[in-house]
């Protein structure tokens, strides 16, 4: 008896190999979704850093502090002036006072480009060589005071010079810009104490005490009828002496000790001008 072999058909074989090749896809499919959402999150993480790094770091620094007509000053402006100052102030064994410092570098801004703008029109500049004499000045003072510069002392000022600027965290051009505004400044002040005169105009007052109901246009008007529109010191002292010793209400010694009766109005008249 021959066996008789079953034929397996070749159908179920296809259909097996088109779910396995659908499962694949599908789970290729999900992982794309899955590195997607992935990448999205990632994205926003690093969008919430960068949005508070520029909220914390950047922006501070750029906020407008001060405008002096058309230019601005924002915080970092300030910061600089500070570092400066500090790293200016421990090269000779001091210190930043930071309860009234912080305060004076603002005034000082505004005041230093307040000069700046205005000491052209009076003639008031300085040049480069002066800025790098005063920097020298302050960094190595005994080579400034020598007004030697051979080539070692020259390079030990640039070296010395370029640690002052990285301390500081400023450029060279931001630091001789404040030194030039700090020269300006002295010499403005030189400026406005060479016009001011020494001996200014002063007037001479005497007073003397009166009550509410006196009638002070009375007194005013025999003032001014005694004066006759004299500028004369000695006529004028003459007419205050009738006018007081008539209506005054307070004696001579208690005006000398500075005592004020009580309800009463002073009435002051210019004597004499010098």
């Amino acid at each position: 008896m021959v066996d008789e072999v079953e034929e397996v058909p070749s159908q179920p074989i296809r259909t097996d190999r088109r779910r396995e090749f659908t499962r694949i896809q599908r789970d290729l499919r999900k992982r794309r979704l899955a590195f997607a959402l992935i990448g999205v999150f990632m994205l926003v993480i690093v969008g919430i850093l960068l949005a508070g790094y520029v909220v914390i770091f950047v922006r501070p620094p750029q906020q407008l502090v001060v405008r002096v007509n058309d230019v601005r000053y924002s915080r970092g402006d300030m910061v600089k002036l500070l570092r400066v100052r500090q790293k200016s102030l421990e090269t000779t064994g001091q210190r930043l006072d930071l309860s009234t410092d912080i305060f004076q570098a603002l005034q000082l801004l505004v005041e230093n480009e307040i000069i700046a703008q205005s000491a052209p029109a009076l003639g008031i500049t300085t040049t480069d060589s002066e800025i790098d004499f005063s920097i020298r000045a302050q960094l190595d003072p005994e080579s400034a005071a020598a007004g030697t510069s051979d080539a070692q002392r020259d390079r030990d000022y640039r070296e010395l010079y370029g640690s002052f600027l990285n301390l500081s965290r400023i450029s060279e051009d931001e630091h001789r810009q404040i030194v030039r505004r700090a020269l300006l400044r002295e010499r403005m002040r030189q400026f406005i104490g060479d016009s001011v005169p020494s001996v200014a105009e002063q007037a001479h007052v005497y007073r003397f005490a009166v009550v509410p109901n006196d009638e002070i246009d009375i007194i005013l008007t025999k003032y001014k009828d005694a004066i006759k529109g004299s500028t004369d010191p000695a006529l004028l002292s003459v007419a205050f002496d009738l006018i007081s010793s008539e209506f005054s209400r307070e004696s001579r010694e208690a005006v000398r000790r500075g005592e004020t009766l009580a309800g009463c109005r002073r009435v002051l008249f210019p004597i004499m001008t010098i």
